[in-house]
């Protein structure tokens, strides 16, 4: 199966490998059958909740499986994902929502007095996900994604073209600038690394990335 978006890399997976561990943290593992679902879920949740091809959602999340199911779920439903650094100081994390036009944030309940206080600063934002606490706007819980029908449920187009995903410098020498990546941008790194390297199926590649 030939890959041109970053999406396909889950379906192909899910297809040949579908019992394999997709991602694993601490005690807690996807499979790629698993992650194709439940990214799946998560993309109509968003569909259903505004979301339309080529807006960004931010990821403010900490590392778990949630965040991997964040990010390709977030792309499924023709959005480009953004991360945002949780202990970043709050006018930063502002800035950057505002920045990148976000209106909804992908989270969990961990993130409670953050979310909180941004959401009573932020009147842009229109829905958090992964968010089972009442807020002024709205929420979907993990649960809720999870349980989410995917009857009737078709994935939008996506070409490589489309933006996949905004990563922020650090800001250390001025403005942080966000750089944006198109799903041919991010495949083609992707696959560079696995030639590069020599990844086949039966690795095990871990994540120090923040």
């Amino acid at each position: 199966m030939e890959l041109y978006t970053l999406t396909d890399i889950i379906k192909n997976s899910a297809a040949l490998y579908p019992d394999n561990e997709a991602f694993k943290c601490d005690n807690f593992s996807v499979s790629y059958k698993e992650l194709d679902i439940k990214t799946s879920q998560l993309a109509k949740c968003l569909i259903d909740s505004g979301v339309k091809r080529g807006d960004r959602v931010g990821v403010y999340l900490n590392r778990c499986i949630e965040t991997a199911i964040a990010i390709y779920g977030i792309l499924k439903a023709g959005a480009a994902y953004v991360p945002i650094d949780f202990t970043a100081p709050h006018s930063r994390t502002r800035s950057l929502i505002e920045n990148c036009d976000i209106e909804f944030l992908v989270t969990s309940d961990k993130q409670k007095r953050k979310i909180t206080s941004l959401v009573d600063s932020h009147s842009a934002l229109k829905g958090i996900i992964g968010f089972s606490q009442d807020l002024p706007i709205q929420t979907i819980s993990w649960d809720v994604v999870f349980n989410t029908s995917l009857e009737n449920y078709e994935a939008p187009k996506i070409i490589e073209d489309d933006l996949a995903y905004v990563m922020f410098t650090s800001g250390s020498t001025g403005v942080p600038k966000g750089i944006m990546h198109t799903h041919y941008s991010g495949l083609s790194y992707a696959k560079l690394s696995a030639r590069l390297y020599n990844v086949n199926p039966n690795d095990r590649v871990a994540n120090h990335a923040p």
